[in-house]
């Protein structure tokens, strides 16, 4: 798991997460949940999106048959590590002699101080803004970031420098860790390759992971999708020739749109993780969302909706099932065991029967693997998810309410923050404190419903002294 620490970032003073099988961001509008969830998103997965180019990645460039520029390995080390290979397929990192571990150590570094363009370029793109205007301060303020991941040991640091940030390895440990000599695979005589390989994926897992962001408001993104790719389109002929205007998107909304025009030529993925599409169809949208594939020259797939005999274009369905329509799609299409989705409050236009569904929903997903960030502002998702935490030393429970043997949460697989206001400015992240005897506290909307029925009843009083 990864810890992500923020200090002076944007609306936020600090505060400590932890990205958990599940992570739920909860507090008032404005306080700096969108502000985590994009920060979380754009330092997950940040090797895998297209544009970024870092000579240093290894596993794309060695597929090809091509040497890591900048990184070299003597040919009489390589020997010795392609001789290792031929004996045995696993070695482990103390079983390397001093040289070895000296030249890995090199190109650790080196891959960090690389790292540092694709994080900012990342930073910027996401947020749509420049770095030096992230900082809670913008009177020539800093931010500061770390992030600690404590299997196996690594630590980074960044901050702003320039208009750019700058990035530390302050700390990692491979001991005890094992590497496979047949990574990469197809080319088992690039003993360095699989070694160097291995070591970024064991410290670095989170930067070479697959992320999906589900904005705010998607149902109109979704509709809006098609008309903003036509548009761009009728403009290419005049490109050169006249100045064209391409409004400004966030990286978040340009990647969601982006997954959404190559949907139909994805993999699709296990089918443990479409089944959870399919119980979301099922028992929320009481049919089927699904693609056609578009005509003419440039494909857009047409999203639909399947009632029954009947087939509806998305503009024509309810406001439900269009914001459920890009997860259904993205589970069908695209979702795999160990990505990373951030979901923008899940239950928006949904009755709280749908939200209970969709909190089921979620812990199906996460027993499938995938790890899942949630901002939201409801009590009865967050209600819903606690019951799943304390249903997991009950299993007669989980039989008597028609549940199956493993949708449960432990308490280890949830995180559940609070951010706060204080009185000087700025929010503070707290950590609610998650157990499989109390669940998740509820402090936060018990103190909502309080004070609207202690109004209520102010109210029922006076109107009975009349």
């Amino acid at each position: 798991m990864l810890e992500l620490t923020v200090q002076d970032f944007g609306p936020i003073k600090s505060g400590t997460i932890t990205l958990r099988p599940l992570t739920l961001l909860i507090g008032p509008n404005n306080v700096g949940k969108s502000y985590l969830a994009l920060l979380a998103y754009a330092l997950t997965g940040t090797f895998t999106r297209p544009g970024i180019d870092v000579p240093e990645l290894p596993r794309l460039l060695w597929r090809i048959g091509r040497r890591v520029p900048g990184i070299t390995w003597p040919e009489d080390l390589e020997a010795s590590l392609t001789e290792l290979a031929k004996r045995t397929p696993h070695v482990r990192y103390e079983d390397f002699d001093d040289r070895t571990r000296d030249t890995l150590k090199k190109a650790i570094d080196r891959f960090v101080h690389s790292a540092a363009s694709a994080l900012s370029r990342e930073l910027k793109r996401c947020f749509a803004s420049e770095i030096s205007e992230l900082p809670r301060r913008t009177d020539g303020g800093t931010f500061r970031l770390s992030l600690h991941q404590a299997q196996p040991p690594v630590d980074l640091r960044l901050s702003v420098a320039g208009r750019d940030i700058e990035v530390s390895l302050t700390g990692w440990d491979l001991s005890g860790q094992e590497f496979d000599f047949r990574e990469p695979r197809g080319l088992p005589s690039e003993a360095a390759a699989a070694v160097y390989g291995s070591a970024l994926g064991r410290l670095f897992p989170f930067l070479f992971s697959s992320a999906y962001y589900f904005p705010a408001a998607r149902s109109g993104i979704l509709q809006a999708h098609r008309l903003l790719a036509s548009a761009l389109v009728a403009q290419a002929s005049l490109v050169g020739i006249e100045r064209i205007e391409v409004p400004k998107l966030s990286g978040v909304v340009a990647d969601f749109i982006g997954n959404l025009l190559r949907l139909e030529r994805r993999r699709r993925p296990p089918p443990a993780v479409a089944a959870v599409a399919e119980f979301v169809e099922c028992e929320v949208c009481k049919g089927r969302v699904d693609l056609r594939p578009g005509e003419g020259a440039f494909e857009y797939p047409e999203i639909y909706y399947r009632y029954h005999d009947y087939e509806f274009p998305l503009h024509r369905t309810s406001s439900m099932v269009s914001e459920l329509a890009p997860i259904i799609l993205f589970l069908k299409y695209v979702v795999n065991k160990h990505d990373f989705l951030v979901i923008e409050e899940p239950e928006a236009h949904l009755h709280p029967d749908n939200q209970r569904i969709l909190a089921r929903a979620m812990v199906r997903l996460i027993r499938q693997g995938v790890r899942v960030l949630i901002t939201t502002h409801s009590d009865y998702f967050l209600e819903q998810v606690s019951n799943f935490v304390r249903l997991a030393r009950r299993p007669e429970v989980r039989n008597e309410r028609g549940y199956g043997e493993d949708e449960y949460l432990s308490a280890q697989d949830v995180g559940v923050y609070l951010l706060r206001f204080e009185d000087d400015g700025g929010s503070v992240v707290h950590e609610l404190s998650v157990t499989e005897e109390e669940g998740i506290p509820a402090e936060e909307f018990v103190r909502i419903a309080e004070e609207l029925y202690d109004e209520t009843a102010a109210l029922d009083r006076v109107t009975a002294e009349r």
